[in-house]
């Protein structure tokens, strides 16, 4: 196969990959938008990361532990690991979510119980271990607390059914 070809056959897939993001972003919206006309709390909502959150490809660290860090740092609040993974989603094309999302959680919990991020912690608001949120030490008060500003967006799982 030739050069040229090859590098035709790459931007073809390119252009499929990003054509397939585009219509999962077009999808979302339509289901948000059919959520909110029969008057339901849209769950993906909370899952639409912010366009005022700055991370670009160049901004990401090589190390996956550190692209996590990022993440929260840039978003300045605690986030669950569906909502980092959202994040992090539009940069690995060639994954699924539900295998990211895996990741995410696994690395979180990796970091916490070796201390490799001395001051990641999570905070679970529920009974419910999918209402275990991660974030910093230092964005809890003495009582352990969230302190205001750096509050989950996300509601409690048992709130969403």
């Amino acid at each position: 196969m030739n050069f040229g070809l090859k590098q035709d056959i790459m931007t073809f897939k390119d252009q499929l990959i990003q054509e397939k993001n585009s219509l999962k972003a077009r999808l979302d919206a339509v289901n948000t938008l059919l959520s909110v006309y029969n008057n339901e709390t849209p769950s993906d909502v909370i899952n639409t990361p912010s366009s005022s959150v700055n991370i670009t490809k160049e901004s990401l660290p090589s190390n996956f532990l550190s692209q996590i860090a990022l993440v929260i740092e840039r978003c300045d609040r605690f986030l669950h690991n569906d909502e980092i993974t959202d994040y992090l989603l539009p940069f690995r094309p060639n994954r699924t979510k539900p295998w990211l999302k895996r990741r995410v959680s696994s690395t979180l919990s990796q970091a916490k119980s070796k201390g490799i991020l001395g001051n990641l912690t999570s905070v679970q608001y529920s009974p419910s271990l999918k209402d275990t949120v991660w974030g910093y030490s230092n964005w809890l008060d003495a009582d352990g607390k969230i302190i205001e500003g750096h509050e989950s967006k996300r509601q409690p799982f048992k709130a969403r059914l």
